[in-house]
């Protein structure tokens, strides 16, 4: 029997696919079971799939209709046979040595489950993220005390603590099978959240690793585009799940006011496609002060800023005149008209929208902008409390359960 099986969710990646597929092959860990699901490719993924599965005996190869990456991972673990379960997605690839060192970590530790860090490459350029809970492994008290308590953000608004995703992590086999056959809910741009959030609830005893494994492909593929009355039901479906789930494990006091503040943090950069009468507003939501028709310049280029700028360029809102990043060149390798934040000096506005949603990142760039010569009154920033107001919760039908666990929180600090 395999000690890690890994599943592999293709669809149309045929661009990427054999670097994916060789990574997966040559890791110095020999016992995977690995299967492959091809979710209804029209590319030739699932022939390369094939291929792989006749050349390698580990490999198993599955086919269905198109259905989703949900579906399709479903379809992967219900004939999944190891004791511990990893997820792979087609585009993203792994260091050779990725499953021998956290399986060697398992065993030691004989947790549940194991993370460790990853790299994001964008046009060609890695960075390097790190969750930001401390390494080591979490059992017992520790769990509630330290590991449950900054799991989803850890410190100022948004700080990760662990990174949501499925990928940077091996799951024992049947806490995540119990989990992901519960999901009922469509597809999503947070498809992943609900059941790995889940299985971090219910695990006791978790090691978090500071070596870093996975490396995440970001490309305009990447960036989900979901039709605006698709976006809203599908987060809320998510978030109903967590809420249930939340709520079944008894964590709601410790977890609920980090969903909320994590539902915020994604909706937010989306607000655009998510609140209906969006465009009847006077102003650029939710930049308090930039009034509709105003010239404006977008700091961020992650995916806040993406969808900002998008937005301002496909409708006469505002004005866009120039987009900022301190990455920019990664950017631009992707084609995209991004600069550093240097040219703010030959651009002509009447604001600048900081579209980052870390506090800390926010403050950093303020007073960069500053020093370039940026009047503080033209910079601005998300306004808190327009984002955390029971009006903006309410139109985004975020649990209620989550606002009060938050409001309990922070009214009794």
């Amino acid at each position: 029997m395999a000690k890690i099986s890994v599943i592999v969710p293709v669809y149309n990646s045929m661009a990427y696919l054999k670097e994916c597929l060789d990574s997966l092959l040559r890791q110095t860990f020999w016992d995977l079971e690995i299967i492959l699901v091809d979710d209804g490719s029209t590319d030739s993924s699932a022939e390369l799939c094939q291929r792989c599965a006749e050349m390698d005996g580990r490999v198993r190869f599955i086919r269905q209709e198109h259905a989703g990456v949900t579906r399709a991972r479903q379809a992967g673990i219900r004939c999944a046979t190891a004791e511990y379960v990893a997820f792979l997605d087609s585009d993203d690839w792994l260091e050779s040595h990725a499953y021998e060192r956290m399986y060697e970590v398992l065993s030691m530790e004989g947790s549940d489950l194991v993370v460790c860090d990853r790299y994001v490459s964008t046009g060609g350029h890695e960075t390097l993220m790190c969750n930001s809970l401390e390494a080591g492994t979490y059992f017992g008290q520790r769990m509630r005390k330290e590991f449950w308590k900054g799991m989803i953000f850890n410190g100022p608004f948004f700080r990760w603590g662990i990174f949501p995703a499925l990928w940077d992590k091996i799951f024992r086999l049947d806490m995540m099978r119990e989990t992901l056959l519960a999901v009922a809910y469509e597809p999503s741009a947070i498809e992943d959240v609900g059941y790995s959030l889940t299985c971090m609830m219910k695990a006791r005893r978790v090691t978090v690793l500071h070596e870093a494994f996975y490396h995440y492909r970001q490309h305009m593929g990447s960036l989900i585009k979901v039709r605006q009355e698709e976006y809203l039901s599908r987060y809320v479906a998510v978030a109903a799940f967590l809420c249930h789930q939340t709520g079944k494990l008894g964590l709601m006091d410790v977890m609920g006011p980090q969903l909320y503040d994590y539902f915020l943090f994604h909706m937010v950069p989306r607000l655009t496609d998510l609140l209906s009468g969006y465009r009847q507003q006077d102003f650029l939501i939710p930049f308090q002060g930039i009034a509709r028709g105003s010239r404006v310049v977008v700091y961020g280029a992650g995916n806040y800023g993406y969808n900002l700028y998008r937005f301002l360029n496909d409708t006469s809102f505002c004005r866009p005149v120039g987009w900022l990043d301190r990455e920019a060149g990664k950017y631009r390798a992707l084609g995209w008209p991004v600069r550093f934040p240097s040219a703010v000096g030959e651009l002509d506005y009447d604001y600048i929208a900081v579209a980052v949603m870390s506090g800390e990142a926010q403050r950093a760039i303020c007073k960069n902008l500053q020093s370039l010569g940026c009047e503080a009154g033209k910079i601005k920033c998300i306004d808190m409390d327009f984002i955390r107001s029971e009006e903006l919760r309410g139109r985004l039908r975020i649990p209620q359960e989550f606002r009060e666990a938050w409001l309990s929180k922070h009214v009794s600090n």
